[in-house]
């Protein structure tokens, strides 16, 4: 329903876009954005087509809609923790790109643990723990793309399966 839809029509911008893409190696990528045309979240990418001479013929863009990535790390196994959320943040601005309410898209991190997490992770390249009264917030900095990634469970959650595993043990 929004294919061919123009979400560029001040020249301005456009020319921006374009001469970002014919400036790329290979496939044009600016993140996560909410798309203007379809206002979900998408991956959005362009690429400049060229003919045998590297000349441009045409520039092409597309969105790839996250709730597939959402989809594949909610079907992660979490071995018997039926708590588990995942959340990833850009280390920038420390805002939310994904996040299980979509309305916090793009909304700055507020929680003290996330916070922490994410100081802790942008000097380290371990898994980073913290311990709240009522959540296990784990962080891992993925610093090749400029984020970090978040998984938190219920405390008591993790602690009934910890005294299990340990009576087996």
């Amino acid at each position: 329903s929004v294919r061919g839809r123009v979400t560029r029509p001040e020249e301005g911008s456009r020319k921006q876009l374009h001469d970002a893409m014919l400036a790329a190696d290979g496939v044009y990528n600016t993140g996560f954005i909410i798309s203007p045309a379809s206002k979900q979240q998408i991956i959005s990418m362009y690429k400049a087509i060229l003919d045998e001479n590297n000349e441009p013929i045409g520039l092409v863009g597309c969105g790839i809609f996250t709730s597939g990535i959402k989809q594949l790390l909610n079907e992660l196994p979490t071995y018997g923790i039926t708590s588990t959320k995942c959340y990833l943040i850009n280390n920038e601005n420390n805002q939310f790109i994904l996040h299980e309410d979509d309305a916090q898209l793009g909304v700055d991190v507020t929680e003290s643990a996330f916070l922490e997490v994410l100081d802790k992770a942008s000097s380290s390249t371990d898994i980073e723990i913290i311990q709240t009264d009522d959540l296990f917030v784990l962080g891992q900095h993925m610093k090749a793309h400029g984020w970090t990634f978040i998984l938190t469970a219920d405390a008591n959650e993790v602690l009934q399966l910890a005294e299990k595993a340990d009576g087996v043990l």
